[in-house]
């Protein structure tokens, strides 16, 4: 099982254990890029872009862009669950695993239909997020105190 481990505040966290966020959503950055995205050229697949043979130009389209005249199409990493682990100040480790039902990919357009790109370190990157769709918790650990914390806060009002 290939999982995603992420970083959530409680709040957030109880959102998920309590099923009320049902989906999650990440805007890709250049840090994080290669972390939820895969390109596939000429019939194979690459964790970064910088790892595609022979690349010289790139034109940025919807969803793929063009090198050397063939299309490099953005891919979901395919993962199949999420661990989300809570921040907390205390040495208290608490997690779920949450599987994924679903991965898609979104790029951001301007009016015209354009893919909106920014530069970064002299690269042009094309705008997008990732959104995971969860399904059902596989496993818990050590979440009983973040039920107790929030009915504390409720209680304190």
């Amino acid at each position: 099982m290939k999982i995603l481990t992420l970083t959530l505040s409680l709040k957030h966290f109880n959102q998920v254990l309590t099923g009320s966020k049902k989906r999650e959503t990440r805007e890709l950055t250049p840090i994080n890029f290669s972390r939820y995205i895969e390109f596939m050229y000429n019939g194979f697949i690459y964790s970064r872009c910088e790892e595609i043979p022979n690349i010289q130009t790139i034109e940025f389209e919807t969803e793929s862009i063009q090198a050397e005249g063939k299309s490099i199409t953005f891919l979901p990493k395919p993962y199949d669950a999420i661990k989300y682990v809570v921040k907390t100040k205390s040495d208290q480790k608490t997690s779920l695993l949450i599987q994924i039902t679903e991965s898609n990919l979104f790029f951001f357009l301007d009016d015209k239909g354009n893919d909106l790109t920014y530069q970064y370190q002299g690269i042009t990157y094309v705008m997008a997020k990732i959104n995971y769709q969860l399904g059902a918790i596989i496993s818990t650990h050590n979440v009983e105190w973040t039920r107790a914390s929030k009915s504390t806060k409720a209680n304190s009002r």
